[in-house]
């Protein structure tokens, strides 16, 4: 797991990317807001098994990121 989260005090925005990947660097998905995307959601978006996989999310906290990667876990 790798996280970052920038918070930019004058506007209150948070800028974050949330990566979770396999034991040898694989991406399983990553969240983030880093850049414009082309999806309603924009900029917030998810990158799911590869960069290119671009899908729509809903604005991600750690939190939530988290316990996204334990429900996953417990389920199998």
């Amino acid at each position: 797991m790798h996280v970052r989260e920038n918070y930019i005090l004058s506007s209150g925005w948070i800028d974050y990317a949330y990566q979770w990947q396999t034991s040898n660097h694989q991406l399983r998905i990553r969240w983030d807001n880093a850049h414009e995307v082309d999806l309603p959601t924009s900029p917030h978006h998810c990158h799911v098994n590869s960069e290119q996989n671009v899908l729509p999310s809903e604005v991600m906290t750690l939190d939530k990121v988290l316990a996204f990667i334990a429900s996953q876990l417990i389920s199998g």
